[in-house]
C-alpha cells in the first residue's frame, strides 16, 4: 500500500508539470494538458462557454500565468484546443485500447487555488464505438468510477504505468465521468489546426433503430424545424436507407457518415423508405448550433 501511494504521488507530480489551469478573466474554468509541442493544450469545451467574452490565460506548473489563444472547439467530443507561446513538458502517452474494466486510473489536473489535483478510481465500463449526445462519434467508450472535482475535470487520465490515455470530462454522460480517448483528442487537434473545426455535420433528426428487411434501419422520430432535414423534406416516420450514396444499415452507420465536417454546407442526397416506397431527397447539411 505504501508503494502504491508513493507511485500515485510521484505520477501526479510528473503529470503536474504538463498540466495547466485554464482561466477566463482570471477566474478558474478548467484543467488542461499540454498535448503536443508548440504549446498545444487541450481542455474541455463545456468549461469555455464564456471564453469569447474575456481574456483567456493559463496557469503553468511553475506558477506563471500566460496568455492563451483559443484555436477552436469540437463540441461533439467536448474538446477545446488552446495554444500558448511557451515550452511545456509533454507527458508520456499510453494506449486506450488496452484499458479494461477494473483497471485503476488516476485523473490529474490543476486548479487556481490548490495547484495540482488528483483523484483515483476504477474503470467501470468499456465498450466499442459510441455516439455522444453532442454529436461526436468516438471509437471507444471508457467510463470512470472517479470523482471529477473542479480541479480535475479536463485533466489527464493516467493508467497504472503513468501514461496518459485521454482527457476526463463530466459533460458527456449523465451517469459518470468518461474518457475522451487519445485517438479522439489527436483527431480533434488535427481538425482544428487544419481549420476544419472538427464538428460533425448536423442533419437535425431524432432517431430510433428498428428491424427492417432482415436488417436494421434508423427511423425518424422527430425533425428539428430549423434543421437540414426539415428544409429537405424529411418526415417523421421515414426510414433512412442511405446518405450521399452510402448505405445506412443503422444509427451508427449514419453517425459515422455525418462525423465529417467537410460535409457541412454540402447538398447531399438522402435515400428514404417512406410508406414502403423508396424516396430520395436532397438536403444541405448544417452544423450543430449553440454550446
Amino acid at each position: 500500500m505504501v508503494a502504491l501511494s508513493q507511485h500515485l504521488a510521484d505520477t501526479t507530480e510528473r503529470i503536474g508539470a504538463s498540466s495547466v489551469a485554464v482561466l477566463i478573466d482570471g477566474a478558474y474554468a478548467s484543467s488542461g494538458l499540454c498535448w503536443r509541442d508548440g504549446g498545444i493544450i487541450v481542455t474541455t469545451a463545456h468549461a469555455l462557454k464564456k471564453a469569447g467574452a474575456g481574456s483567456l490565460t493559463v496557469l503553468l506548473g511553475d506558477g506563471r500565468t500566460v496568455a492563451a489563444t483559443l484555436k477552436g472547439k469540437v463540441r461533439g467530443f467536448d474538446l477545446a484546443v488552446l495554444t500558448v507561446a511557451e515550452t511545456i513538458p509533454l507527458p508520456v502517452f499510453g494506449d486506450p485500447a488496452l484499458v479494461r474494466p477494473g483497471h485503476l486510473m488516476l485523473v490529474a489536473g490543476r486548479s487556481l487555488d490548490t495547484g495540482v489535483n488528483a483523484t483515483v478510481g476504477a474503470v467501470s465500463a468499456v465498450s466499442g464505438p459510441w455516439q455522444t449526445w453532442t454529436g461526436g462519434h468516438m471509437r471507444r467508450f471508457i467510463r470512470l468510477d472517479v470523482a471529477l472535482f473542479a480541479g480535475v475535470d479536463g485533466g489527464a487520465v493516467v493508467d497504472s504505468s503513468g501514461a496518459v490515455i485521454g482527457i476526463a470530462t463530466s459533460a458527456l454522460s449523465r451517469i459518470a465521468g468518461v474518457v475522451i480517448p487519445r485517438e479522439t483528442v489527436d483527431a480533434a487537434i488535427d481538425a482544428v489546426l487544419a481549420g476544419k473545426g472538427g464538428e460533425p455535420a448536423f442533419l437535425g433528426v431524432g432517431l430510433h433503430e428498428i428491424d427492417y428487411e432482415n436488417g436494421r434501419a434508423p427511423i425518424v422520430l422527430s425533425v428539428d424545424p430549423k434543421g437540414a432535414a426539415a428544409a429537405g423534406g424529411i418526415l417523421v416516420g421515414d426510414l433512412i436507407a442511405s446518405l450521399d450514396g452510402k448505405t445506412v444499415a443503422g444509427i451508427r452507420d449514419l453517425w459515422a457518415l455525418l462525423n465529417n465536417s467537410e460535409l457541412i454546407g454540402r447538398a447531399v442526397q438522402v435515400g428514404l423508405i417512406r410508406g414502403g416506397e423508396a424516396v430520395a431527397v436532397t438536403v444541405t447539411l448544417g452544423a450543430r448550433s449553440g454550446e
